[in-house]
């Protein structure tokens, strides 16, 4: 029984630790314990570090410009010129036909390709 009660006080005491670690209210604290707002960007990016969104948007760009060479790519082309997975490539172009950069050509599968707007 008393070692029950001993586990649930720790898990309890580092919940708490965890909750003041991170902050409130969507906020992070710095080192100096003050508090600073996250970077919101998309809906895509909230669990993404800052240097994590800088290297996805210069994915982006780079999509945009291999684009401009090609009338049309396809997700397993972006893939391989970037070096990141299919599912990281439709996640890139879901972004980019929000921002009404590109269109999606054809509904799903291996025929779906990809135009500059």
């Amino acid at each position: 029984m008393f070692d029950s009660i001993l586990v649930f006080i720790i898990v309890v005491v580092a919940g708490w630790f965890l909750v003041m670690e991170k902050g409130e209210g969507g906020r992070e604290q710095n080192n100096e314990g003050k508090q600073e707002e996250k970077l919101e960007t998309s809906p895509y990016c909230d669990d993404l570090l800052p240097e994590q969104i800088g290297k996805k948007n210069e994915n982006k760009k780079r999509i945009i410009s291999l684009m401009i060479e090609q009338d049309e790519l396809s997700n397993s082309e972006v893939a391989s010129f970037l070096g990141v997975s299919n599912r990281t490539v439709v996640k890139y172009m879901d972004e980019l036909e929000e921002e009404k950069k590109v269109l999606q050509v054809g509904k799903t599968g291996r025929g779906v390709v990809y135009r500059l707007k």
